[in-house]
């Protein structure tokens, strides 16, 4: 018959004091919270995270070994509302690394230095960069700089083709290419990324190219535009979230529609800017007033972000009659005029 030994809490906590001082004889590190140059580690394993920063610290350096251990993350938050502006990376393979949600919101950071070209990441990540001015990549891997932009190559999950991303845009630098007077044009990429615009400071009108695909969610967060000029022909060719843009009772989404039927065509496309259709108009649309195109499904009064509006009322509105339908569907027979 085998026999089992039971070791007392005692015993087992003697182990773990003995196993640690072990590990640190043995040049390991045990585990646990450590400071160093302004940056706060987290011990797991003989793998190492970034947690934080120390208070009032300006500038860091990423590692990408503390002690002999790799260093595998940037934790989430760890840099959120930070006095931090400039992050740099050693030009160094940093392997299997990633980085957290929300890892630098509200933080102070301008730049961001020798991103690694194979770091991971997702979405929310690069989100409330409100400050940043220039951020470079170092290494081979899926990311790089184009334009001053950061730009990822991948691979659709639908049509398994190789896309191009827009991940990120500096909010606090103005474009250095496809951009005049404030009119920013979204070219040359399949796909904007959730948060790419956010808060940017120098945009104020957008154009979207045909060769755009998707645009995804809060891309233009914290963003007062005056207008969205979209290109494509074909609506079920572009997806557009509809959290991608901040609405408001002046924006303007321009869509290529010469026709009754195109234009409800686009106002029917529930995909895509979603409730904020009243916002839509024909590209030939001139009118500075608040109004509304296409076919409705709305009762006669109400408000809308601050207007109120009741149907055939021309100086409100443009002219919407309510159709005998008990759908009580409204039709606007001459949009165009």
């Amino acid at each position: 018959m085998k026999k089992f030994k039971i070791f007392s809490a005692l015993a087992l906590s003697t182990l773990a004091l003995t196993t640690g001082a072990f590990l640190t004889a043995c040049g390991g590190v045990a585990d646990g919270m450590y400071t160093e140059n302004g940056l706060i580690f987290k011990v797991e394993n003989q793998s190492v995270y970034i947690t934080g920063v120390e208070e009032g610290t300006t500038e860091v350096t990423i590692p990408a070994e503390f002690r002999d251990l790799t260093v595998y993350a940037i934790e989430e938050e760890a840099f959120k509302d930070s006095t931090v502006t400039k992050i740099s990376f050693e030009e160094k393979d940093y392997r299997l690394f990633s980085i957290g949600v929300h890892a630098f919101n509200n933080s102070a950071v301008k730049e961001i230095i020798n991103l690694p070209a194979n770091v991971t990441m997702g979405d929310k990540v690069l989100s409330g960069l409100k400050n940043l001015e220039k951020i470079t990549v170092y290494g081979t891997g899926e990311y790089y700089i184009e334009n001053g932009n950061l730009i990822k190559d991948d691979t659709d999950l639908f049509t398994d083709e190789e896309i191009k991303i827009l991940v990120l845009a500096p909010a606090n630098m103005q474009p250095t290419a496809n951009f005049d007077n404030g009119t920013y044009t979204i070219t040359g990429v399949d796909e904007v990324y959730d948060y790419a615009f956010d808060s940017n400071r120098f945009i104020t009108d957008i154009i979207i190219e045909e060769d755009v695909k998707r645009i995804e969610s809060y891309a233009f967060q914290n963003v007062t535009l005056n207008s969205i000029t979209i290109k494509n022909t074909d609506r079920f060719d572009i997806f557009i979230d509809g959290t991608a843009f901040d609405a408001h009772k002046d924006l303007k989404i321009y869509v290529p529609a010469t026709t009754d039927y195109e234009m409800n065509s686009w106002l029917g496309n529930t995909n895509y800017l979603q409730r904020h259709n009243w916002l839509i108009h024909p590209e030939s649309c001139t009118r500075d007033d608040m109004h509304m195109h296409g076919l409705r499904n709305t009762s006669a009064y109400g408000t809308i972000w601050g207007y109120d509006y009741s149907l055939n009322d021309e100086g409100t509105m443009a002219n919407i009659k309510i159709n005998s339908s008990t759908s009580a569907m409204q039709s606007y027979p001459d949009y165009m005029r």
